[in-house]
């Protein structure tokens, strides 16, 4: 019986160590290319209710990234709401736990400049794949290249209104 149990450990422990090593060299595969992380990024937070891989989120970040909105406040006007990775892990995720959420690129503007580059990337975000969409708007997303990688420093991001739309911008 011992025997069977240590060949049972044994097992689980090199499957997990294997996909470890998978998810790993994904992770590492999709940082190396601007459309590799943007796919990434909108990945990790698309899925259905649930927790989201927030490792994988802290893996394409810089630790002082910032995650960033401009909404519009009951008067009408703007309100700027900004904070840390974890902040967003805090807000975010409670309404990730409890509902659908997915989001799709769909368009890009593409601004690079040696190691750093500046995304401008409009969205759709829907409760159900490629559902009707109850939000869109664009993401900016600042990227730099450093340690053989892209990185992702700031994100922040807007919804469109019929003053700002986002056919009139791509």
């Amino acid at each position: 019986m011992k025997k069977i149990i240590m060949l049972v450990v044994l097992f689980l422990n090199t499957t997990s160590i294997s996909i470890a090593s998978e998810n790993k060299e994904k992770n590492n595969q999709e940082v190396k290319t601007i459309d590799g992380i943007i796919a990434a990024l909108y990945d990790v937070i698309s899925g259905p209710a649930g927790e989201r891989d927030w490792e994988r989120l802290k893996f394409l970040c810089k630790p002082s990234v910032q995650f960033n909105m401009v909404v519009k406040n009951k008067d009408g006007k703007n309100l700027f709401i900004g904070g840390n990775i974890e902040k967003y892990i805090q807000s975010s995720g409670v309404y990730f736990l409890k509902n659908n959420f997915y989001e799709t690129e769909t368009a890009r503007k593409t601004h690079e400049f040696g190691p750093i580059a500046q995304v401008f990337s409009a969205f759709q975000s829907s409760s159900e794949q490629a559902g009707k969409p109850f939000d869109s708007g664009v993401n900016s997303i600042q990227l730099c290249y450093d340690q053989e990688r892209w990185w992702v420093v700031n994100v922040i991001w807007t919804s469109e209104t019929e003053e700002n739309t986002v056919q009139e911008n791509f």
